[in-house]
C-alpha cells in the first residue's frame, strides 16, 4: 500500500490513499496492517505531519519517503514511487534520487527579484523592473536569461507536469511543439518561493513513471538488508533503519539510460500497480 501525504494532485485509486495531513495518515495506517506501506510526503508542514503519523505508529513495515524541491519536479517523482512494486518499497529513496536526476524543470517569471538559485545577475534583477522583460530559468542547466516569450521544447514521449500564475499578461509561454500538458496542477495555497507576480513552471519526464520506475529498478542492485531481509538499496533502510547499505551515487548514469521505445502520458493514479529535487529518506525512529 502506498499512502501520500500533501499530494492531492494524484487522486487514490489502487493500493494509493492520498491523505493531507498526520491525523489522516495516522488512521490510514491505524488501519493498514498485514503488509508493508511506503508513506510518500511531500516537504514542510507536510514532512513534520508525515514523521509524527510515522512515529505514532511505531511500527517497522512503514517506510516513509519525502520528495523535496519544485512542485512539479515532487510529482513526477511521487508518481515514480507509486509505480514501484510491494517486494521494492525499500529501495524508493535510491529510486527518487535517480527519477529526479531525469526530471527536466523550467520556470518563466516575471521577476527574479526573489530567485535564488539559479542566482540572476544584478542586471538581471533591474531588468525584472521593466514591464516587457519576461526570464526563462533552466533549473537543471542552472541558466538564467532574459527572453520576450518562453519556448520551452519537449519530445512527444515527454510526460509534461504544469503549474502556473492564474494571470500572465505580460508573460508568454509556450511548448514546442504545440501540446497540453499531461497533468495542470491547480492553484497554489501561497505565492511561489521565488515571489514574481506572473510565472509558469513545468517539469517533464522522457517517458511514462512506470516505465522509468521500471528502468531505474531494473538497474539498482536489491540485496537483503542484514536487519529485515527488505531487498534494498542506498545507504539506510527506510523501515528498520539499518546503515550501512549501498552507495547510490555508485549506480553509473548509463545503467539507468532510457529504453529506447516507451509508451506516452502520464497514467491515472488508478493505473498505476532536478530539474533539480532534493530527496531525503526518513529512516526507523
Amino acid at each position: 500500500m502506498r499512502v501520500l501525504v500533501g499530494f492531492g494532485e494524484l487522486p487514490g485509486g489502487d493500493g494509493v490513499v492520498a491523505v493531507s495531513d498526520a491525523e489522516e495518515a495516522a488512521d490510514v495506517l491505524d488501519r493498514s496492517r498485514g503488509g508493508d506501506v511506503l508513506v510518500i510526503s511531500g516537504p514542510g508542514e507536510t514532512e513534520r505531519s508525515s514523521r509524527m503519523a510515522r512515529t505514532a505508529m511505531a511500527r517497522g513495515d512503514v517506510g516513509l519517503v519525502v520528495l523535496g524541491g519544485h512542485r512539479t519536479a515532487r510529482i513526477l517523482v511521487a508518481s515514480c514511487l507509486l509505480a514501484l512494486p510491494v517486494a521494492r518499497y525499500a529501495s524508493a529513496p535510491a529510486v527518487a534520487a535517480l527519477a529526479a536526476g531525469r526530471v527536466r524543470t523550467r520556470l518563466a517569471l516575471s521577476s527574479v527579484s526573489r530567485l535564488g538559485d539559479p542566482a540572476p545577475t544584478l542586471r538581471q534583477h533591474v531588468r525584472g523592473w521593466l514591464p516587457s522583460t519576461a526570464f526563462d530559468v533552466d533549473i537543471t542547466a542552472g541558466e538564467v536569461r532574459e527572453a520576450r516569450s518562453v519556448i520551452w521544447p519537449v519530445a512527444p514521449t515527454d510526460v509534461v507536469v504544469w503549474d502556473a500564475s492564474p494571470e500572465r499578461r505580460r508573460l508568454t509561454v509556450t511548448l514546442e511543439p504545440a501540446r497540453d500538458p499531461d497533468l495542470t496542477l491547480p492553484a497554489r495555497p501561497q505565492a511561489p518561493a521565488w515571489r514574481a507576480r506572473e510565472w509558469a513552471e513545468a517539469s517533464w519526464l522522457d517517458r511514462t513513471p512506470d516505465v522509468v520506475a521500471r528502468e531505474i529498478l531494473a538497474a539498482l542492485p536489491a540485496r537483503p538488508c542484514p536487519m529485515c531481509d527488505r531487498p534494498a538499496t542506498g545507504p539506510r533502510c527506510i523501515f528498520c533503519g539499518n546503515t550501512g547499505g549501498d552507495d547510490v551515487t555508485a549506480v553509473a548514469p548509463a545503467a539507468v539510460a532510457p529504453a529506447a521505445v516507451a509508451p506516452t502520458g502520464l497514467a491515472p493514479a488508478a493505473d498505476r500497480r532536478k530539474p533539480a529535487v532534493t530527496v531525503t529518506a526518513g529512516g526507523a525512529r
